[in-house]
């Protein structure tokens, strides 16, 4: 897995407050504070990790003919595109966005 997938990855976790320590293959190891591991992977969609990610992020979804339309808070927009369909693709667009709030919340 290469750093272009990583960094939002570990972004999302820390939305979360978790921290990803490790990777093993595709799929992270995250601790949360207190150092207890916790299955996180919001590539996964039968986990559920990426709503998660989602609501964190205070993220609203609008879904356009090729891209997603991403509104976060303080009036953030990220339009982001992405394929129809496939759930890897919405997944890395959702953490992409969820990442550039973390950014803007200075984090």
């Amino acid at each position: 897995m290469n750093t272009e997938i990583k960094k939002p990855i570990e972004d999302a976790a820390k939305l979360l407050g978790l921290e990803v320590v490790d990777w093993r293959g595709s799929t992270p190891v995250a601790v949360d504070n207190q150092g207890l591991l916790h299955g996180f992977n919001p590539l996964d969609p039968e986990r559920g990790d990426l709503m998660k990610v989602a609501e964190a992020a205070e993220l609203e979804i609008r879904f356009n003919l090729l891209s997603v339309v991403f509104y976060g808070p303080a009036g953030l927009q990220v339009m982001i595109p992405f394929e129809k369909g496939d759930y890897q693709s919405l997944a890395l667009a959702v953490l992409r966005a969820a990442s550039a709030v973390l950014k803007s919340r200075g984090e």
